[in-house]
């Protein structure tokens, strides 16, 4: 009878010890499917407000871009973001966007620092010449009352083909 419980309880916290695990895989697998899925899908649709909805509407959004001349942009409200992509998306067509080099560090139960590779093939509207764009970018992202994480910092270390 003792070697029976002493057995049952060791295989309950050994199932315990596991579902753990895959409990704290799903925050990670959650963010990773908000960069690689949620995000790509509005660059590749070429839609300003699909590329913002990864981003929270309870915390204010700051976006830093830093390009190969170090000049340094802040937005602060989607507002402008908005704008400025639907700007973009006038200039050029997204033709292929993907993100690589995912990396989920999770801070809290709530909060996460995500890396990402970003890679953007667009084709210029005015003279039909494609781009690629590479980003670094590092986001902040909380997990919001209702159980979804979002972004709401954004860092991008933004270069060209030849950087």
């Amino acid at each position: 009878m003792k070697k029976f419980l002493y057995g049952a309880v060791m295989t309950m916290l050994i199932a315990l010890g596991l579902a753990g695990t895959a409990l704290a895989g799903t925050d990670e697998d959650a963010i990773a499917r908000l960069m690689n899925q949620d995000l790509a899908a509005g660059w590749k649709q070429n839609d300003p407000g699909k590329v913002l909805d990864i981003f929270t509407e309870e915390a204010p959004v700051v976006w830093v871009d830093v390009t190969g001349d170090t000049k340094m942009d802040m937005t602060r409200s989607k507002a402008d973001r908005k704008k400025a992509l639907q700007e973009y998306f006038a200039r050029v067509k997204v033709v292929d966007y993907a993100v690589s080099d995912i990396e989920v560090t999770k801070i809290s139960d709530n909060l996460a620092l995500v890396t990402t590779t970003e890679k953007v093939t667009a084709l210029d509207v005015s003279n039909k010449r494609e781009n690629q764009m590479t980003f670094k970018n590092l986001y902040e992202v909380i997990k919001q009352k209702d159980g979804k994480w979002r972004a709401y910092r954004e860092i991008s270390l933004v270069g060209d083909e030849q950087d």
